[in-house]
């Protein structure tokens, strides 16, 4: 019990980290604390406090603190997974959006009222003994709520990638929920007593699993965060070396090009025609490699150096608009359908210049990923606390196992020999620098969703709607 309670905090942990900003990961970590809470205070009830007691490690006042503290656990672990998990079910459903603090408020007092009559009717004493028939019956109503919402929050998602998400997430709450409430809450009414001990392991097999998915998939932003803490040391390191790179293949490419003058000059005094013609044609070829070199530097240069930002005010699809202009004869002679699903503009402050590239990029990437005919959907979304821009296309899609390393500078799943992969690693730059985020999600031979997060703090004014 205490290896299953301290893995269910720590995934907790996780979901925190990987975006302390989204209400949705603080509900899904605190459905995991709780259970955490729970877990440890029926290993203190049946392991720990029983152990103390007859080792006569500490005093009479110190156990009872215990058992005081043991049965807290307890009440939290059996009385608020519920409201909590419907509190997180309803904001899945972005049905809170810019919805009054009070109403949110008032949404939670109405919820947790179960849990206060509860805690009213049972408080907190040293021996857990609530009435499990109670129980049984009012977390059995909101079991079932939370199964019908998180079944439509799974209906209504739109793409493979969010549905595959939801799908995960509604197997773990309900699942999770249905175990405690079968295992636990049942067998207990029914004055079965042994039966409660298997619930854990069936706790521990499913945070081993919502790891797994995790580490594999991601899940609510966890996986990208972990990716992002490498990007940021690979981002700091490329800067810095790619100083050191250009710096010496510009004094060397000066060197041979110094040289390639030299043979010219000197090839002019040379008699023979068929030696100066070869000297000539080899002066010729040194010319032309060092030009490359010296534009291959810049490219390298331009992909890796420090973002500087020249924020402005403008209309975020006004951009678009234009970006999208650049590729509509490439998209008609390739068969590419472009929708513009934008119901809403926004006033945006930040660099445009960096952002149209950004996008450009992304759009280019999306027209060479499509075989033939295919569509590119471009859209604008507000979400919690981020404005994102998607574009959606449904060209070959990305192995799973080839997503983490999009943004590393230098890598590219193309082949071609003008391209340096620097492309996806500067959008990562550009928008880590407003103090965004970019996202990558994929389904091989299907879609790929590239999202461009922006804070909202960089959104001004109200939204104009079209």
């Amino acid at each position: 019990m205490l290896f299953s309670s301290i893995l269910t905090f720590l995934v907790a942990i996780l979901f925190i980290v990987s975006n302390r900003f989204k209400t949705i990961n603080w509900f899904f970590s605190s459905i995991l604390f709780i259970v955490s809470f729970g877990i440890l205070g029926s290993y203190m009830e049946y392991d720990l406090i029983p152990y103390l007691k007859t080792q006569v490690i500490i005093g009479e006042k110190q156990i009872i603190l215990l058992e005081y503290f043991c049965g807290f656990l307890l009440s939290c672990g059996h009385f608020m997974p519920y409201p909590v998990s419907l509190l997180f079910s309803i904001y899945l459903t972005n049905y809170m959006n810019n919805k009054k603090p009070f109403q949110h408020f008032f949404l939670a007092f109405l919820i947790f009222i179960p849990t206060i009559v509860s805690f009213i009717l049972f408080p907190v004493q040293r021996q857990f003994n609530p009435d499990f028939r109670f129980l049984a019956f009012w977390t059995g109503i909101y079991l079932f709520l939370v199964a019908i919402i998180q079944w439509r929050v799974y209906k209504n998602a739109v793409t493979i990638i969010e549905k595959r998400e939801k799908l995960f997430i509604s197997i773990i709450v309900v699942i999770g929920l249905s175990s405690q409430y079968f295992i636990i809450f049942v067998t207990q009414a029914f004055g079965i007593k042994n039966i409660w001990q298997y619930g854990y392991m069936v706790v521990t097999v499913i945070v081993i699993i919502c790891i797994a998915f995790t580490i594999k998939y991601g899940i609510l932003g966890l996986k990208i965060k972990f990716e992002n803490i490498r990007m940021e040391a690979a981002l700091k390191t490329i800067n810095s070396s790619t100083l050191i790179y250009n710096h010496a293949v510009k004094n060397e490419v000066a060197k041979i090009h110094l040289c390639s003058q030299t043979i010219i000059n000197v090839h002019k005094q040379i008699k023979d025609e068929n030696l100066k013609q070869k000297i000539s044609k080899c002066a010729e070829i040194i010319e032309n490699s060092t030009h490359h070199l010296l534009n291959l530097v810049d490219r390298i240069k331009d992909g890796t150096c420090p973002i500087i930002l020249n924020d402005t005010i403008f209309s975020l699809k006004d951009l678009i608009d234009e970006t999208l202009k650049g590729v509509t004869e490439i998209c008609k002679n390739n068969g590419i359908v472009i929708d513009l699903n934008i119901k809403t503009d926004y006033k945006i402050k930040a660099d445009y210049t960096h952002i149209r590239e950004c996008l450009g990029n992304i759009v280019k990437n999306s027209i060479e990923a499509i075989n033939n005919t295919g569509f590119i959907t471009v859209s604008i979304a507000h979400k919690e606390r981020f404005l994102v821009l998607h574009v959606k296309d449904n060209g070959v899609g990305i192995h799973q196992d080839k997503l983490s390393l999009l943004f590393d500078p230098f890598y590219s799943t193309k082949k071609h020999s003008d391209n340096f992969g620097l492309g996806l690693f500067y959008c990562y730059n550009v928008m880590k620098k407003h103090g965004g985020n970019i996202e990558i999600k994929s389904v091989l031979g299907t879609e790929t969703i590239v999202s461009l997060i922006f804070p909202l703090k960089r959104v001004l004014g109200i939204p104009v709607l079209k």
